[in-house]
């Protein structure tokens, strides 16, 4: 199969999107006036580290709606509705079983509608001493139902996590200390993706794969939602 290689954003705006929702944001990334004309709604924590509090119907970005909730269990107020497209900007991997975070994303999608995710290169990140996760691990999350308290992931993230490239996480005590709170916190990246991981999840996954790119710190994939 070959995979479109296209520049992301640009590409997004040609997709003419109905209503659209984006996990954990807002990013500066998405150029929403152009994307989403029909309105955007958020789903966040209630309170994050990169954003704050959120409070659920407040305006989001002054084009839709914030909706407060776990990513992985949205709101009633998400859920009754089927939006055109879905974006999450470095949110899968603070996931710790992002199979079970996109099936419930599909959920929330249109048939024909996308799923459009952006996560970081490793090499250029705090991660680049990890290996990328296998697909063996993320399915065996999944069907064990792991849920997001999960840790099994740690060990490793504190041998080869790279605290000089990651200021603010403090010293190795300090950084063991917020990691072991991270179901309040959700700092961790529990799973190190690359673009060839990315298209197994989305073949496995019975997704279609829209496009796939690569520019500057991140890697972009933009599943489409057959059924």
């Amino acid at each position: 199969m070959k995979i479109p290689v296209r520049p992301f954003v640009k590409h997004l705006t040609t997709l003419k999107a109905g209503r659209v929702l984006e996990v954990g944001g807002p990013s500066a990334l998405w150029p929403y006036a152009i994307m989403a004309p029909h309105g955007v709604d958020g789903l966040n924590h209630e309170e994050t580290i990169w954003h704050g509090k959120h409070a659920q119907g407040a305006s989001f970005r002054g084009m839709g709606v914030q909706h407060v909730g776990d990513a992985l269990d949205p709101p009633e107020s998400v859920k009754g509705r089927k939006y055109r497209m879905l974006l999450a900007s470095h949110v899968l991997e603070h996931i710790a079983n992002p199979l079970k975070a996109l099936n419930v994303w599909r959920s929330l999608v249109a048939p024909g509608g996308y799923i459009c995710l952006v996560l970081p290169k490793k090499e250029l990140t705090f991660d680049h001493r990890r290996p990328i996760t296998s697909f063996e691990t993320l399915k065996d999350k999944f069907q064990r139902d792991v849920g997001e308290d999960d840790l099994s992931s740690l060990p490793e993230i504190l041998e080869l996590h790279d605290l000089e490239m990651d200021k603010p996480a403090g010293t190795p005590e300090q950084f063991k200390e917020r990691s072991l709170k991270n179901f309040e916190n959700r700092c961790l990246h529990h799973h190190v993706f690359d673009i060839n991981l990315l298209v197994q999840v989305g073949l496995t996954m019975g997704f279609g794969i829209e496009m796939v790119y690569i520019e500057n710190n991140d890697q972009y994939i933009v599943y489409q939602v057959l059924q």
